[in-house]
This record gives C-alpha cells, structure tokens and sequence, in this order.
C-alpha cells in the first residue's frame, strides 16, 4: 500500500495518498518501535528477475493508466535498490509484483482495442485474408453460415 500511496502522492493526488499511506506508516512505525528486530535479508539478481519483469510489464500499460504506470516504476526502483543494498525487506518486495502482475496483466490484455470485425483483418501486404475452409474441404465458412438459420437458440433465449 505504499508503493502505491507514493504513486498517488508523486501523482498529485495528495488526499487520497494520504488517506491510503498514513495509516500503513504508523503500523509499521509502531511495530519496529515495539518489536526491535536487526539482519538481513540477501537477494540475489536470480530472485530479483521475476520481479523486475513484473514491474518493467506494468511500464507498458496504456498511457492514461498513469496511477498503474507510476507504481510499476516505482516498484522496479524498489526492487533494483534491494537488491543493490542488502536489507531486512530482501526478497519480501518480489510477492507484490507476484500477487498483482496477473492482475495488471489480465486487466492490460482485456482493455485492448481488438478489431470489431475479425474478417477485416489485413495482412501486412493489405490485402484481406484469406477466408477459412470448413474442415469437410466444403466452401469457406463466413460469418453469416458459421450457425445454419433454424438451429441452436432463437436471438431472445439466453441459452
């Protein structure tokens, strides 16, 4: 939660950084005072791979997720410094880009722009292609003979 509430706060978005940092701050603060802990937690750069690639997989989201785009950079930052500087946090920082780099990557992949009519899909020399052949060796199967009228649910059934 602090990797992101550091996005929304360098995003300008100061309350809702606020409402979303401070309260993990005071816990951890608090903790650490209570329970005194010292060591290390070594990362080496075979552990730190899968998170760099999670967080540098989140850079290439759409150019208006600025929130998911600033927590990616910062969460890859996160990552080289750990494994830079030998520290109690160690490989703890790989299960955020574990847990949420699926999600980032389904959400990413389901707001594609897709073509409305697979059909109009060109080849590279423009010219549309080709179209399938029926398994049987029959004529090509078009959109319009992919489900013979008067078979399978009427338009109104949900099934």
């Amino acid at each position: 939660m602090g990797v992101v509430a550091a996005a929304l706060w360098l995003s300008r978005r100061r309350p809702a950084a606020y409402a979303l940092g401070l309260t993990p701050v005071l816990v951890v603060a608090l903790s650490a005072w209570l329970f005194p802990f010292s060591g290390q937690q070594p990362m080496d750069f075979v552990q730190a791979v899968l998170p760099l690639v999670s967080g540098i997989f989140g850079l290439l989201v759409p150019r208006s997720w600025r929130t998911v785009r600033m927590v990616a950079a910062l969460y890859t930052l996160g990552v080289l410094l750990v494994w830079l500087i030998p520290s109690q946090i160690g490989t703890n920082i790989s299960r955020l880009g574990m847990v949420f780099g699926g999600v980032v990557l389904v959400a990413a992949l389901t707001g594609m722009e897709r073509p409305k009519n697979w059909s109009e899909v060109t080849r590279p020399s423009g010219r549309s292609a080709p179209p399938r052949r029926s398994r049987s060796g029959g004529p090509p199967v078009t959109a319009a003979r992919a489900v013979p009228s008067g078979s399978g649910p009427s338009p109104r059934s949900p099934w």
